[in-house]
């Protein structure tokens, strides 16, 4: 899906452009990964796993341009990349359709700003308009900070995997599964 462009307003009165990646960000959407992958212990990936090259990042930002039900939107504060939420289909088979998954990552040099709850909001707002009814997420049990902004916005656990993330020998952390109703009254308010 192709997200309109539009400029808004962080907390600070620094002003964000959201839009999706374009295949010319691929570079740029690369550094981001390896960056916030190094940054907290709460990403799926360590830096090193970030391994396409450029043009391979290239094909998977046009590929999300004109997939019907999936997209990126992304967070562009002095024409940086700054933050960047996904969402994409569980599945494609009917019994599967209605829902869907959401990630997100903010470098932290621009942690506090509300972009996360930001992009959150805007990926919610998409998601209901694209058909989902319920949108599910997993966060590291440690991650607090994270899981109050899910509950903010109505997100509750459902599930908890014990040990699911194996951050080096010997540590773990769980990982806890999240959903929102998008048809109730809780997407209204959202």
């Amino acid at each position: 899906m192709q997200f309109q462009p539009k400029n808004v307003a962080l907390r600070d009165g620094t002003v964000c452009r959201l839009r999706s990646p374009a295949p010319a960000d691929a570079q740029a959407m690369l550094d981001y990964l390896r960056l916030t992958s190094g940054e907290t212990p709460y990403m799926i990936r360590f830096p090193d796993e970030v391994d396409l090259t450029a043009e391979q990042e290239r094909a998977v930002l046009e590929d999300r341009l004109t997939a019907p039900r999936a997209g990126m939107i992304g967070a562009f504060i002095g024409g940086v990349l700054a933050a960047n939420c996904g969402v994409d289909p569980v599945a494609e088979r009917r019994k599967q359709r209605h829902r869907c998954e959401f990630g997100i990552a903010v470098k932290q040099a621009f942690w506090g700003r509300g972009i996360g709850g930001l992009l959150l909001d805007e990926a919610l707002r998409w998601a209901g308009e694209t058909g989902y009814e319920q949108m599910e997420l997993s966060v590291f049990g440690e991650n607090v900070r994270a899981q109050r902004l899910y509950r903010s916005r109505g997100f509750s656990e459902v599930g908890r995997v014990p040990r699911a993330f194996r951050l080096g020998e010997g540590v773990y952390d769980d990982e806890i599964i999240m959903i929102r109703d998008l048809s109730g009254p809780a997407a209204e308010n959202g």
